[in-house]
């Protein structure tokens, strides 16, 4: 009999706003587009950080899929408030270095920022980061992962581009939705950062506790189905190339 409890989520990525200032040729914004837009009301962010605290969630926090966080109006506040009511939890900054400013960077390191990941994506030339990596201190430095999109483990985003390797990864077992949720800019629970669609709706977090979502049938199924390499029974699972599936 197959079981999960709340004690084995480790990652919580939060939509945060779902712009981008780049659509790059192996990110799904470059083919289609999200189907909600706009940045998350202030009540529901709060909403979600009170219903982690609620588990005592410890685990890190991030502001993707597939958006830019440096464009929310609210980034500083955002990052604020997970602090205020997460304090044990690890705060990634995913960002396409763009508009990380040497200025942004100190003010979110100050408010709370653990670890920036940073990725120059294709077609950037006058680079924001280049000139910002360059007057940060060595101890900044070691808060920072930079890397280029050659350094990523490129896939198809649940078919939605062409890209990592070639076909389906049939058969082969998944544990992301073991260990991951997405949260989207109106508050749906995704069990995995490549439902660019947001096929699997496993509740909204504006309407119910997180902790219902997290331990509803629908979930577990979900769960059960990818741990044992089911993926042709969910959508875009059957379609997904990703091989890279378990927590590092």
């Amino acid at each position: 009999m197959y079981t999960w409890d709340n004690s084995k989520l480790k990652m919580v990525e939060i939509e945060i706003n779902h712009r981008c200032n780049k659509a790059c040729s192996y990110c799904p914004n470059s083919v289609t587009e999200r189907s909600e837009k706009g940045e998350m009301e202030p009540a529901l962010f709060e909403k979600i950080m009170l219903d982690l605290q609620a588990i005592n969630y410890q685990g890190s926090i991030s502001y993707e899929f597939y958006n830019e966080p440096m464009l929310a109006k609210n980034i500083y506040w955002f990052v604020e408030t997970t602090r205020k009511y997460l304090p044990a939890s690890r705060i990634d900054f995913y960002t396409n270095g763009t508009l990380l400013s040497l200025d942004a960077f100190r003010k979110l390191t100050d408010l709370g920022v653990n670890r920036y990941i940073v990725t120059k994506h294709e077609g950037i030339t006058d680079y924001i980061f280049d000139k910002t990596y360059g007057e940060i201190t060595a101890e900044e430095k070691k808060l920072v992962l930079y890397q280029t999109y050659q350094d990523l483990k490129m896939t198809n985003r649940g078919g939605l581009v062409e890209a990592g390797p070639v076909g389906p990864a049939n058969l082969v077992p998944c544990f992301i939705p073991e260990f991951l949720i997405a949260i989207t800019v109106k508050g749906h629970v995704l069990p995995c950062f490549e439902d660019y669609h947001q096929i699997n709706n496993m509740g909204n977090v504006g309407e119910m506790p997180l902790n219902e979502i997290l331990n509803n049938s629908l979930f577990n199924t979900f769960r059960n189905d990818l741990r044992l390499g089911l993926r042709h029974k969910q959508n875009p699972c059957l379609k997904c190339n990703r091989t890279q599936v378990c927590l590092k």
